[in-house]
């Protein structure tokens, strides 16, 4: 792959890249070769988290890093995402991770990591 470029001197060298789910043998050996999303897998369905789940899952992380969600920060996320897991996942993540909030974990964090990940997928 190395040696092919394109003809034209402002273009860079092209690639080819091959994305599977599986190990090549095991890619072979599938029943519909012609799909890559043939997953012999089923997929699960959490139910909603409740307020007082969401509190405890936060707590989880309070326990492991010192750092608390208040109480208005929890009761803000459930009202924004009425506990659906990805969402409540999505925001603890923002606050945590991508914005590195220091101390405890407000409902203006909360906020603002809304207005991240809406921004993010707009």
């Amino acid at each position: 792959m190395r040696g092919v470029r394109s003809p034209r001197p402002w273009c860079c060298a092209a690639c080819v890249t091959c994305v599977t789910t599986r190990s090549p043998p095991a890619a072979t050996q599938r029943s519909n070769p012609a799909s890559a999303f043939n997953i012999v897998a089923e997929s699960l369905r959490l139910g909603d988290f409740t307020a007082d789940q969401i509190a405890e899952l936060y707590d989880q992380h309070t326990r492991a890093t010192g750092q608390e969600f208040t109480k208005d920060a929890v009761d803000r996320v459930f009202e924004l995402t009425q506990g659906q897991p990805w969402l409540v996942n999505a925001i603890a993540h923002e606050i945590t991770f991508k914005m590195r909030a220091t101390g405890s974990i407000t409902a203006g964090h909360v906020d603002e990591a809304k207005e991240r990940l809406i921004r993010q997928r707009a």
